[in-house]
C-alpha cells in the first residue's frame, strides 16, 4: 500500500473508531462525533464510499438533514451507481430514512447543494478511487483476497429481530492459504454497532480462494457484509 493509501485507510480506520467507540479491555476511546466527522471526511474525498455512507449516518444522527442527504447522495452516486449495485438495499435504505426529514426549502437546495459537491470533491475524490485501483493491481495476481464463489452475494436476506433495517458492516480480514478467514476486525457498522456484531458470523464464514504459492501467513483486506431487508430499493428513473 503506499503512502496515499495507507493515509486514506487510516483515516476510514479511525473516523469509525470515533464513529461507534472502541472498547478493548482497559483500553477506551470514547465516541467522538466531530473526530469521526474529520477523519471520514477526508477519507470519503480520498475516494471511500463507505466512508460517504458513514457521514450520511452521522449527519443523520445530529439531525443535519441536510447535509446527510447531501452525503447519501454521493454514496449512491459513486458507491452504486459507479461501484457495487450490491449495495443499492441498503443505499436505498438510506435514502428512506434521511429524505422525508428534509423541510420543503431543503427540499428544493438539495439538487444544487449535491451539484456544487460534485463540483468541487469530484476530481479528488475520482483520483483517490484510481489510487486505490492501483494500489490493488500491484499486489501479485495471484495472492490477491478474491470470493471463492464468484456469485456470492455476502447479504443476509432473512428478517431478523435485531436488525430491523438493512445495514452494512466493514470489516478489516486476514485470510490464509487456504481461503478461510482467520482474523476480523470491524471497521465501519452503519446504522448502528448492532449491524456489525450481527453480521460478524458473516465475516468470519466467508472464504476467498486458496492461495497456497504467497509467502505471507495471512493475506489481509477489505470486507463489507450487508444486510439488505428487501424493503427499499433504488429506482432508476433515467
Amino acid at each position: 500500500m503506499d503512502e496515499d493509501g495507507e493515509q486514506a485507510f487510516a483515516q476510514l480506520v479511525l473516523g469509525g473508531v470515533y464513529l461507534s467507540g472502541l472498547h478493548c479491555g482497559d483500553f477506551v476511546i470514547r465516541r467522538d462525533p466531530q473526530q469521526a466527522a474529520l477523519f471520514l471526511s477526508n477519507a470519503a474525498v480520498d475516494g471511500s464510499t463507505f466512508a460517504m455512507a458513514a457521514m450520511a449516518e452521522l449527519e443523520l444522527q445530529q439531525g443535519h438533514a441536510l447535509s446527510a442527504n447531501v452525503w447519501a447522495q454521493m454514496y449512491v452516486h459513486y458507491g452504486v451507481l459507479k461501484g457495487n449495485p450490491m449495495q443499492q438495499g441498503y443505499a436505498a435504505s438510506l435514502l428512506h430514512r434521511a429524505l422525508p426529514l428534509l423541510a420543503s426549502g431543503q427540499k428544493k437546495t438539495l439538487l444544487g447543494d449535491a451539484n456544487a459537491f460534485l463540483a468541487s470533491y469530484n476530481a479528488a475524490i475520482e483520483s483517490g478511487m484510481q489510487r486505490a485501483r492501483r494500489t490493488a493491481a500491484k499486489v501479485q495476481a495471484a495472492c490477491r483476497i478474491m470470493p471463492a464463489d464468484p456469485h456470492a452475494l455476502h447479504t443476509l436476506l432473512r428478517a431478523t429481530r435485531d436488525l430491523p433495517r438493512a445495514g452494512l458492516a466493514l470489516y478489516l480480514v486476514g485470510v490464509d492459504a487456504q481461503g478461510e478467514v482467520q482474523a476480523v476486525a470491524p471497521i465501519l457498522s452503519l446504522p448502528t454497532a448492532r449491524t456489525q456484531r450481527r453480521l460478524r458470523n458473516v465475516a468470519e464464514n466467508w472464504r476467498a480462494q486458496p492461495a497456497p504459492q504467497c509467502d505471507s501467513a495471512l493475506r489481509y483486506g477489505l470486507l463489507p457484509s450487508l444486510y439488505d431487508d428487501q424493503r427499499y430499493a433504488l429506482q432508476d428513473k433515467g
